[in-house]
């Protein structure tokens, strides 16, 4: 069988497909990734990536959407309306010619999207085959996000003389009780995929003292920088602990002077980082709140906007972490976070959720399920 696995171009979209295309790969199916913008990273992933648009920047279809639609970037920061939607259809347009086209050319059996990406969905539509809804997180499920990406591109649907068809199946990664969509599809173990990258060999040494994961995700620092973090950067000084900060290639300079206790560190694996954390500071983007979630670490979320919200609303939900908004920053102190490190009751439910979610279907039977369609 041969499976069309299509993401909208940021990791944090991408990375949670990766682990079940490679259940696929291993149960002997034919795999190809369909992006742009980020192959090199599927790529590093061990599978054979299409660049769905050679040379068009991500970043650029995003601020163009809003150089367009200046009134739709307020309900975009609150992930309402028919802003997710129209964005996302605005960021699957580049992708449509070329994911059509090799679709038309490769014939997948089945093509599986992640909630966002509507070229694959309309490539599916053009070859009369199943598409799959692949969530990234809690908010993720369902049928209606990918209907409003897929209402968002009707001119490319009617260009090509197809129908915007229901999915014929939903991943969920989630337990249902936790799904912000009232009727479940598959329900999944979520299994983190961060990337690969050699161990530092601090990681495998015990610090002495509580570990700190500080993490904006892959956007956030690009689109907003870092300031966000000066905050935690005061509480730093005033806590026995080792912050690592994990953002990338990331310009710290705005952050001023760090802390001896603030480790400064390139990409790494997040799951393999929380393996030795007690805490971890993030933005909530799916990927790092999801991951978080399956180490069964204590979380502090500092959403955003997108869906960061609804991602830290799952943290809560969850019992396994706390929320302070933009505007709330100013509580993020040395006694805060102390208080976080040494809360016995949040970590007992941060590890119980863990275990939940550990006992969810594995990956391994999807494609069984796959074959069905």
């Amino acid at each position: 069988m041969r499976l069309l696995f299509t993401s909208a171009p940021g990791v944090g979209h991408a990375y949670p497909l990766v682990s079940s295309a490679w259940a696929a790969r291993a149960a002997g199916h034919e795999v190809t990734f369909a992006v742009y913008g980020i192959t090199d990273q599927l790529a590093a992933a061990g599978l054979p990536v299409l660049d769905s648009a050679p040379g068009v920047p991500p970043y650029q279809q995003f601020h163009s959407f809003f150089e367009r639609y200046p009134e739709l970037r307020a309900p975009m920061e609150r992930n309402t309306g028919e802003a997710p939607g129209k964005l996302f259809g605005h960021v699957s347009e580049p992708a449509v010619e070329r994911t059509v086209a090799f679709a038309k050319h490769w014939r997948p059996d089945v093509v599986v999207h992640e909630t966002a990406e509507g070229a694959g969905p309309l490539a599916a539509a053009c070859l009369g085959v199943p598409s799959v809804v692949h969530a990234i997180s809690a908010d993720s499920t369902g049928r209606a996000y990918p209907r409003a990406v897929a209402e968002a591109l009707a001119e490319r649907y009617a260009e090509y003389g197809a129908q915007v068809r229901e999915p014929a199946a939903c991943i969920d990664l989630m337990p249902p009780r936790l799904l912000a969509d009232p009727d479940p599809g598959w329900q999944f173990r979520y299994l983190p995929y961060n990337g690969g990258a050699v161990l530092p060999e601090w990681l495998e040494e015990d610090p002495g003292r509580p570990r700190i994961l500080v993490t904006l995700g892959s956007v956030v620092p690009s689109v907003s920088g870092v300031s966000g973090l000066g905050q935690v950067v005061r509480a730093a000084h005033e806590v026995d602990a080792e912050f690592v900060f994990a953002l990338g290639d990331a310009d710290l300079g705005e952050l001023g002077p760090l802390p001896d206790n603030v480790r400064q560190v390139p990409w790494v694996p997040l799951s393999r980082v929380l393996d030795s954390c007690s805490l971890a500071i993030h933005h909530g983007g799916a990927g790092t709140t999801c991951t978080t979630l399956a180490a069964g670490v204590p979380q502090l979320v500092l959403p955003h906007g997108m869906d960061h919200h609804v991602n830290a609303n799952l943290v809560t939900r969850a019992g396994s972490g706390a929320v302070l908004e933009q505007d709330q920053l100013g509580q993020i102190t040395g006694q805060r976070v102390r208080e976080l490190l040494g809360d016995e009751s949040l970590r007992g439910a941060a590890r119980d959720f863990a275990k939940e979610l550990a006992g969810l279907r594995p990956l391994g039977e999807l494609p069984a399920l796959l074959e069905t369609l």
